[in-house]
């Protein structure tokens, strides 16, 4: 098995496939992506810069998750 650091918050994990961060911070960003995906469907209209500013998310994050 092998142990990486996590890209999100810095601790060791053991490596399945290649996940880049670690299953706390897969978690959190799962829970940040269901904020998101609340924030608009109340605010359709929203910028990419508002959605960021409103939910503590980048928009680089915000732009990655569109493309997925």
């Amino acid at each position: 098995m092998e142990v990486k650091n996590c890209k999100g918050c810095g601790r060791l994990f053991n490596i399945i496939g290649s996940e880049r961060l670690c299953p706390d911070c897969v978690r959190k960003l799962d829970e940040k992506f269901q904020q998101v995906k609340q924030y608009l469907d109340d605010n359709p209209n929203a910028s990419v810069e508002d959605v960021s500013k409103d939910n503590d998310v980048t928009t680089k994050q915000i732009r990655k998750w569109v493309r997925e």
